[in-house]
């Protein structure tokens, strides 16, 4: 129980570090001239569909390191339950 629950505290880490990273660093490659819609402050399409893509790989990543921690297939679940909570 123990394991799993600190398999998905590890995995939750993970997929926060990797989105921090990673969007920092999508920020830096695109700029803020396509980051943002001219003139105004708001998100453009291809931020979006970047942030997208993180967010899909952290998540994948987040679950594997999960699942490789806690050896079951519950903990997985439930870092999906986090993340649904918590997002």
């Amino acid at each position: 129980m123990l394991r799993s629950i600190l398999a998905v505290v590890a995995g939750y880490l993970a997929m926060f570090a990797l989105v921090f990273v990673a969007m920092t660093a999508a920020y830096f490659a695109l700029g803020p001239d396509r980051a943002f819609r001219p003139g105004v402050y708001e998100v453009s399409g291809l931020c979006i569909g970047v942030w997208a893509v993180i967010s899909l790989g952290a998540a994948i990543a987040g679950g594997w390191l999960t699942a490789r921690i806690a050896r079951n297939r519950v903990a997985p679940g439930a870092l999906a339950g986090v993340v649904l909570a918590l997002g």
